[in-house]
C-alpha cells in the first residue's frame, strides 16, 4: 500500500508543476488571464470538497491538478502587469505578493492540517475548500483594478517571434526530464511520523510536513 502512495503522491507533485505550462498557454492564446484564474480557483475548491469524501479521491487529485494549472502561472503575472516594464514599484509588487503566499501556506497547514488531524480529515479539506472561495471572492472584489487582458496582442507577439531552434528545444525537454524525477521521488519519511514537537510543544504532522 505504502509504494502506491508514494506513487500517487509523486505523480500528483510531478504533475502540479508541469500544468502550468499548459495553463500559461491557455490564458495567452484562448481564454485570457482572468478567466483562467478564476477556473483555476473553482476548480481547486471543488478538489479540495471532493476531498473531503473518500470515494472522490482521484476525481479531486485531477481537480486540483488541473486547477493549479490554471491559477498559478496566471496570478502571478497579473501582479507584472500592474505596472510598467521598468518601474520600481512591480519589484515591491511581487516582494508583497509572495510574503502573503508564504504566510498562507504557514498558516495554512496549522489551520486544514489541525482541523484534520483532531477533527477528522473530511473537516479538513472542506476548510480548504472555504479557503479556496474565500480568496477567489477577493479576486473577484478587485478584478476591476487588475490589468485587462490582451490576446489579441498577445497572438500578434507571437505570430512575430521565431520559433525555437533544435537546441532550445532540448533545454526544455532537458529541464522537463530532470524536474519529473525529482518531483515524482516524493516527500521526505517525516510523512509516516505521527507526531512531532517543538520543544514540550506537539505539532500536528500535516503541518510539520508542508515543510519539506
Amino acid at each position: 500500500m505504502q509504494p502506491l502512495s508514494s506513487l500517487i503522491w509523486g505523480l500528483y507533485t510531478g504533475l502540479v508543476y508541469f500544468t502550468p505550462i499548459l495553463g500559461g498557454l491557455l490564458a495567452d492564446r484562448v481564454l485570457g488571464r482572468r478567466r483562467t484564474v478564476i477556473i483555476g480557483a473553482v476548480l481547486m475548491a471543488i478538489g479540495h470538497f471532493m476531498m473531503a469524501v473518500e470515494q472522490l479521491f482521484l476525481f479531486a487529485l485531477l481537480a486540483l491538478i488541473l486547477g493549479s494549472g490554471a491559477f498559478k502561472p496566471n496570478i502571478s503575472t497579473q501582479v507584472g502587469g500592474l505596472y510598467a516594464p521598468g518601474d520600481h514599484r512591480r519589484d515591491r509588487a511581487y516582494s508583497i505578493f509572495y510574503v502573503g503566499i508564504n504566510i498562507g501556506a504557514f498558516l495554512a497547514p496549522l489551520v486544514c492540517g489541525t482541523l484534520g488531524e483532531e477533527a477528522g480529515w473530511h473537516y479538513g479539506f472542506a476548510a480548504a475548500g472555504v479557503g479556496m472561495l474565500i480568496g477567489l471572492a477577493i479576486y473577484l472584489y478587485a478584478l476591476p483594478f487588475l490589468p485587462p487582458d490582451e490576446l489579441p496582442a498577445a497572438d500578434a507577439a507571437s505570430s512575430q517571434s521565431t520559433p525555437l531552434d533544435r537546441n532550445e528545444w532540448r533545454a526544455i525537454i532537458a529541464l522537463l526530464c530532470c524536474s519529473c524525477p525529482i518531483h515524482c521521488s516524493g516527500r521526505p519519511s517525516s510523512r509516516w511520523a505521527t507526531r512531532r514537537s517543538c520543544g514540550r510543544m506537539p505539532i500536528p504532522t500535516a503541518p510539520s510536513d508542508c515543510s519539506g
